[in-house]
């Protein structure tokens, strides 16, 4: 009953202690102290939970309580031992990471993480010694500190791989917990794509038409690619796919090209504000309550908030390598974004105080996709526009590279439009560069 009440309260990590406990009972106590019915149905109660706790986002130390409390029976010493370690290492890498704001990226926590974390999972999670929620939560924590890694150093591309196809295919819980449209949480379509992503960055064909053969296979999830290279974490089959497109088909080219010929010079000045804002901030976090800006193009006061400028942005499956540390952990590091000035719903009325030559270019152009002109108002931003950032900036620094990966679906074009610093980058799709854009 404990367990059913706390449930109910959305504990669900005590609601798991409880009805273990519950669903045990008749390991510990005489026959005439167990109820038959009740053992039942607190099992089926447990299995419940534990699938929810599967698609649920725990803390470090809501984590480390599940994973014990995730089996019926009791964990080895050595297991628990191992379980220990990688929490540990969590905590050291969550710390430095929030208190940095994404600036530090604990290299040598993420390998104490990974390397307790392997031990348990090769020697009790292969042998089948371990739940199917313990499972899932031993490889879902391996992924999320091998794709950090991997982005740093190629040498852990294979491992990531492995890992991630592992993931995807040997965890219960996350093959059954598929995407089907873009606004789906999913863990196989997510763990299948980055599998692909990293067998390509591996140079291993072999292993990537496994991963693929087995994506396209899955009953449910929209993952039947049709090519190697285009494995987006959400497919349509029957769509045109082309690693680059003709900008003269779409107006917002024209339009933003048309806007840089006649205001070039104030929309630099433009792009110089959001410089000046201050960043450093993770992505996600809110522009400033007010953004005050004069006609030369300069902020009249200061902001209150100092997450207004650049963002800094954190994607653990897709790899940002910076040459210079300085740069990595200096502001917003190598990859920020200012943004979205569009959502694909409204114009965020801040964000286009200071750039209004660039939104007001951009406000009424009909190739943009936007969720107020579509003629089904039952389908989220997400599915109509494949994302809920339509319109943004973005600034990749000198001397970083974004490694290769797929996007979230193919149902969706990207435009970049480089407004300063484009000389002598290149851009690879389906393997075709296009330098100096």
């Amino acid at each position: 009953n404990a367990g059913r009440l706390l449930a109910e309260e959305g504990d669900w990590v005590g609601a798991l202690a409880y009805l273990k406990a519950a669903a045990t009972l008749s390991a510990s106590y005489p026959p005439e102290y167990v109820s038959e019915e009740t053992t039942r149905s607190s099992l089926e109660a447990y299995d419940i939970i534990s699938k929810r706790l599967s698609h649920e986002e725990l803390t470090v130390v809501q984590l480390a309580d599940v994973f014990v409390y995730g089996s019926l029976s009791e964990l080895p010493k050595e297991a628990l031992n191992f379980w220990i370690a990688a929490v540990q290492g969590l905590i050291q890498f969550n710390q430095t990471f929030v208190e940095s704001n994404g600036q530090v990226q604990s290299q040598e926590a993420m390998l104490e993480v990974t390397k307790a974390l392997r031990q348990l999972w090769e020697t009790y999670g292969t042998t089948g010694s371990l739940s199917d929620l313990q499972s899932f939560l031993l490889l879902d924590n391996i992924n999320d500190m091998l794709g950090p890694l991997a982005g740093l150093d190629d040498a852990y591309v294979p491992m990531a791989a492995g890992y991630a196809e592992a993931l995807a295919t040997h965890s219960k819980y996350c093959y059954e917990h598929s995407a089907k449209l873009e606004d789906d949480s999913a863990c196989f379509n997510g763990a299948a794509a980055s599998a692909m992503s990293f067998y390509r960055r591996a140079a291993d064909g072999e292993s990537a038409r496994r991963v693929l053969q087995a994506a396209q296979q899955h009953p449910s999830a929209a993952t039947h690619w049709n090519l190697m290279e285009q494995t987006p974490r959400v497919f349509h089959p029957n769509l045109q796919a082309n690693p680059w497109w003709d900008e003269n088909d779409f107006s917002a080219a024209a339009s933003l090209m048309q806007a840089f010929k006649i205001s070039k010079e104030t929309m630099l000045k433009e792009l110089d504000a959001v410089k000046s804002l201050q960043e450093g901030k993770l992505r996600g976090a809110n522009v400033a309550e007010e953004v005050e800006i004069d006609s030369n193009g300069h902020m009249k006061a200061e902001s209150s908030d100092d997450t207004a400028g650049f963002q800094r942005i954190f994607t653990p499956y897709i790899g940002v390598r910076t040459e210079e540390s300085d740069t990595r952990e200096t502001g917003a590091g190598g990859w920020a974004e200012f943004g979205p000035l569009f959502d694909g719903v409204s114009w965020n009325a801040e964000h286009c105080k200071v750039v209004p030559t660039i939104c007001n270019a951009l406000r009424n152009d009909k190739s943009l996709c936007t969720a107020r002109s579509s003629v089904d108002s039952t389908k989220s931003v997400w599915q109509l526009c494949g994302a809920d950032e339509v319109v943004t900036i973005l600034r990749l620094r000198p001397g970083t590279t974004i490694l290769p990966h797929c996007g979230t679906t193919n149902s969706r074009l990207i435009m970049h439009f480089a407004m300063e610093g484009a000389n002598g980058l290149e851009f690879t799709v389906g393997g075709k560069t296009v330098k100096n854009y």
